[in-house]
């Protein structure tokens, strides 16, 4: 399956004022975050719908497949996921996307069944990564909790040495990373706990997002002229 798609402005406006019900306690939560169990918050960001979940469907049944994580970004990308369709009996193949309310934008959706061969996959791990002249590549080649820091403007190049590919075939690339982020703004008042733990509940994420679009709009219509 390939998505073309991005967050929306309002997942950010959203991000926003869910950080605001922590008030000056926000620092301490994000520490609590970092050293969380990441299965359980992964849980608990499938249980809020926060990725694009993807199901599919098999007889009257709807099948979770995968998710597409946030893309933390406003600009649109192409995202793709293999789906096994193997077990399905029917003609048509039905697929549910399902994420927090206004969450994404989606431009483009389709399924390549192309039987082709596309041979295998190779990871090429990167051959230099340039930070204001220190090379950060001991950080950057395995998935080991040793990260490279970014902060302000400050950038990295990459640089990578594919191997020889056939001049008959085309081979597609693909840039796999693994990342986190903190937003470094400053709240202040008190936690909103009665608020906050709402959040516990599954899908509270869509009702909090509907919630702040709907009362918007009624204050919006409080300054239309009426003919």
């Amino acid at each position: 399956m390939i998505l073309s798609g991005k967050n929306s402005g309002w997942c950010g406006y959203i991000y926003k004022e869910f950080n605001t019900l922590f008030g000056a306690g926000i620092t301490n939560w994000k520490k609590k975050e970092d050293n969380a169990d990441p299965v359980v918050m992964e849980q608990w960001q499938k249980d809020q719908a926060l990725p694009m979940m993807v199901y599919v469907q098999n007889g009257n049944d709807w099948k979770y497949v995968d998710y597409f994580s946030l893309v933390v970004d406003t600009a649109s990308r192409n995202m793709i996921m293999e789906l096994d369709l193997s077990s399905i009996k029917e003609e048509t193949v039905n697929i549910k996307l399902e994420t927090v309310y206004r969450f994404w934008h989606l431009d483009y959706a389709a399924l390549e069944f192309s039987e082709n061969d596309i041979g295998s996959s190779v990871y090429i791990n990167v051959a230099k990564a340039d930070r204001e002249g220190s090379n950060e590549k001991n950080n950057l080649v395995a998935k080991d909790k040793q990260y490279t820091y970014l902060t302000g403007v400050q950038a990295i190049g990459l640089e990578f040495n594919p191997p020889v590919i056939d001049k008959n075939l085309t081979s597609p690339f693909f840039l796999v990373s693994s990342f986190y982020y903190h937003s470094l703004k400053k709240y202040e008042g008190k936690a909103k706990t009665m608020e906050l733990l709402q959040f516990r509940t599954k899908g509270a994420f869509t009702a909090f997002s509907r919630k702040k679009y709907n009362d918007i709009n009624a204050d919006l219509e409080k300054f239309l002229v009426r003919k």
